[in-house]
C-alpha cells in the first residue's frame, strides 16, 4: 500500500508540474508578458490545491483510512500516517519515466 500511496502522490505531482510547463510556456510562446502572470497563476493555484489538502487531512485523519478499509487495526496504523502525509508530499520529486 506504501509503494501505491508514494506513485500517486508522484503521479499528481508530475501532472501538476506538466500543467504548470505547458501553461507557462504557451503564454511565453505568444504573448511573453502573459507568461509573468501565468507564472503567478499556476503558482498560487498549486499553493492553493496543497493547502486545501493538507487541511482536509489534518481535519480528517481519524476518518481518512474509512474510505479503503473498516478494520481497526489499519485504522489505527493509517491515522499515524496521516499527520506525517503533509510533509512527505512536500518532500516528492515528480515521476520521471526512463
Amino acid at each position: 500500500m506504501g509503494t501505491l500511496f508514494s506513485f500517486c502522490i508522484d503521479f499528481c505531482l508530475s501532472l501538476n508540474g506538466w500543467e504548470g510547463i505547458l501553461f507557462v510556456g504557451v503564454n511565453a510562446a505568444i504573448r511573453p508578458r502573459a507568461a509573468k502572470y501565468s507564472v503567478y497563476v499556476t503558482v498560487f493555484e498549486s499553493l492553493m490545491i496543497g493547502i486545501i489538502f493538507m487541511i482536509i487531512v489534518l481535519v480528517f485523519r481519524d476518518k481518512l483510512a474509512l474510505i479503503y478499509t473498516n478494520d481497526a487495526a489499519y485504522l489505527l496504523g493509517l491515522t499515524g500516517y496521516a499527520s506525517q502525509l503533509r510533509s512527505a508530499s512536500n518532500f516528492r520529486y515528480p515521476l520521471s519515466i526512463t
